[in-house]
């Protein structure tokens, strides 16, 4: 060939200086850059056509007769499809041309016509695509009437998800009364869906969410009927979300991943992952992720790392960590910088490294600012004060701009625990309720639990309004155990302990994590009743699981002889239980355990216990107990200057661990 040319002109898909940022776009963004590469002194390969768009050539070669018969741009067969994106695109601008016509035995026109909307749609949602953007801005400006109309349900559909993204009730009421006219349309059907699911806007609306993810349903899975495989796509989707049957599933999947369709892909690891039209199987599972990551590294490397580091086998975490390094090694995704810095953070398939961490999220936030707030997570995660200081820094800057509920509820969590600022619990307290009225559904649980733990009576007693409030509205658990502690502890309410048992038992019959507190609760009743469904509960826990919990309370009825028969021999052999089912032995809770008890002799052996440990090891923990003997006159003779002397030294060491206790002793002694 080289004896007969010395140049080769090939037809450029690219624009004008697009080498130059070569590393971060595909293949036909960078050919000038390629083909330099590749030419010879006696071969050289010459790009033309980068100073035309692909609009502007089909403009040109559409006036040829052989253009007509020939022209070709499929993406899934030899014949042009006349359903894939790259037949969509050209149909699209051969329409706004107005010389589709002239190409019907190249593409099924017929077809297009009657399934216009549906390209329309196709082209508005990739408007930003250079592309795509001259065949809108073309039907734009022939005021297309077709157009017009669905560009008024995209207006609403645009409107509609920056009111919903601002978070506030208002917003999200005044969102979904944009989309009411437009319920016929697949995508506003979603949204609205979605409101009535979350309870944002709107009342919580099983039925309804339930009917208009059926309308979008049945819209989508006439398009997938004719061929449109992302629209087969979007159905898997919606089908998902409502238990579609497994039959449903496939016949959505199988036609996009028949077409290599990356996202079909990940759809197909999905039912593999959690065995949905599928035996379940994780190997399959990642196998079909890794594929989708391969066809489109951009969108699914992330979730192929998260499945990786999902798996129990460590095998699998390390080598999602040596692939977030080869890939950042190509191109520098923030999801994966921010996916390794987690690893680095909490040591899972490489070493712990909080450092790494650090400059791994720094470098994400510096690709994309919504990382900022996880930068500032990282930042809190290390020990480093100056890291904590920077974290205030990035957040209160935040604040200040976009801010938003993540950027405030980190503010107020920096003030509760005094990391890169002083701490200042009302301060918290104000940044959380400005977090929790934006983000209700999601926040009001943590600011509840704020003021519950503030230690200033105005703030528990908001506390305790609000989760009556929320419990009212919500029914969920969690505010029914805010509640019952508010009532144990007396916190924003009077103390009043049968109540906070019967507000745990509510909660315990929805969730059985809170199990361990309600059998405490009913410990600390007056009633005997509850003492005995204590012990009844608690014997059954260790009939079924042996849990170190069980037998510590069991321990404790023995001991106190609550909800069975005073016994110490029989709470010690309990205690010991404990132990075996714990898997260790701790000093510690020994100790308390026996100065618990009513016998001198295991006062005096706690006492030489936690001599001989302190002696051993200085830690605060054992000079406190030792302050409290002698505080309490257990294992010793009691004396109060000695019980201060002790518990200076541990406040010394830890001041927030024993500082209360101090007080209160310098106020006994004083």
């Amino acid at each position: 060939m080289r004896k007969l040319w010395r140049c080769c002109y090939y037809a450029s898909g690219s624009s004008e200086g697009a080498s130059e940022r070569y590393l971060d776009f595909g293949l036909p963004e960078f050919e000038r850059f390629l083909f330099s590469c590749i030419s010879t002194t006696g071969m050289e390969i010459e790009v033309v056509g980068a100073d035309m768009s692909r609009f502007e050539k089909l403009s040109a070669v559409s006036r040829f007769p052989e253009a007509r018969k020939h022209l070709h741009s499929c993406s899934m067969s030899a014949d042009n499809c006349s359903r894939c994106d790259g037949c969509s695109l050209d149909m699209l601008s051969l329409d706004a041309l107005g010389r589709l016509d002239a190409f019907s035995g190249t593409y099924d026109v017929a077809f297009y016509r009657g399934h216009r909307d549906r390209y329309f749609r196709l082209m508005m949602s990739r408007k930003g695509d250079p592309l795509f953007a001259q065949a809108y801005a073309a039907f734009r400006k022939k005021g297309d009437p077709e157009l017009s109309g669905m560009e008024r349900v995209a207006a609403a559909i645009d409107r509609f998800d920056s009111l919903w993204k601002e978070g506030s009730e208002e917003s999200c009421s005044r969102a979904v009364e944009i989309l009411t006219p437009f319920s016929s349309d697949p995508h506003a059907a979603l949204r609205r869906a979605d409101a009535y699911a979350s309870g944002k806007g709107v009342k919580k609306d099983r039925d309804k969410e339930r009917r208009l993810r059926g309308t979008a349903a049945d819209h989508l899975k006439r398009e997938a009927e004719d061929g449109f495989v992302c629209s087969g796509e979007r159905l898997f989707d919606i089908l998902w979300d409502m238990g579609g049957r497994d039959d449903e599933l496939m016949g959505a999947v199988v036609p996009g991943v028949q077409a290599d369709s990356p996202y079909s892909k990940a759809c197909m690891s999905r039912m593999c992952a959690e065995g949905r039209g599928v035996e379940k199987d994780e190997d399959a599972a990642i196998m079909w992720m890794k594929e989708a990551a391969e066809g489109d590294p951009g969108r699914f490397s992330a979730d192929y790392c998260g499945m990786l580091l999902g798996s129990k086998d460590p095998g699998r975490h390390s080598l999602a960590a040596e692939y977030c390094r080869s890939q950042i090694g190509i191109r520098e995704d923030p999801a994966l910088l921010a996916m390794l810095s987690e690893m680095c953070s909490k040591g899972k398939g490489t070493d712990r490294d909080q450092a790494e961490a650090v400059r791994l999220m720094r470098r994400a936030a510096a690709k994309d600012p919504s990382y900022e707030t996880r930068y500032c997570r990282a930042l809190l995660d290390s020990d480093a004060h100056a890291d904590h200081r920077e974290a205030f820094e990035i957040c209160s800057r935040l604040c200040k701009g976009r801010g938003g509920p993540d950027a405030w509820a980190m503010m107020a969590e920096m003030y509760s625990e005094g990391k890169g600022v002083t701490k200042n619990v009302v301060e918290a307290s104000r940044w959380m309720r400005k977090a929790a009225e934006a983000r209700p559904s999601r926040l009001s649980y943590e600011f509840c639990r704020m003021l519950q733990s503030s230690g200033v009576p105005e703030l528990e007693e908001e506390a305790f309004r609000l989760s009556e409030d929320r419990y009212e509205k919500t029914g969920s658990d969690m505010y029914l155990a805010i509640i019952a502690r508010a009532c144990r502890d007396g916190k924003g309410t009077e103390k009043d302990i049968p109540k906070a048992v019967e507000c745990m038992k509510k909660a315990v019959r929805s969730s059985s994590k809170y199990l361990r507190e309600y059998c405490e609760l009913l410990l600390a009743s007056d009633r005997e009743e509850d003492h005995a469904e204590a012990h009844r509960i608690c014997s059954g826990i260790y009939k079924k699981s042996g849990t170190p919990f069980s037998c510590l309370a069991i321990a404790t009825m023995y001991r106190d002889g609550k909800g069975v028969g005073k016994d110490l021999d029989k709470a010690m052999t309990w205690f010991g239980r404990d132990e075996d089912a714990a898997g260790s032995s701790d000093d510690l809770a020994y100790c308390d355990f026996v100065l618990a008890a009513d016998d001198e002799g295991l006062h005096e052996a706690a006492w030489n216990i936690c001599s001989e440990r302190y002696k051993a090891t200085g830690s605060s923990a054992y000079s406190g107990r030792i302050a409290r003997m002698y505080r309490d006159g257990k294992g010793v003779g009691k004396d109060l200057e000695k019980a201060v002397e002790w518990m200076e030294r541990s406040y010394t060491d830890d001041p927030d661990a024993w500082g209360e206790e101090f007080n209160d002793l310098l106020s006994k002694v004083g």
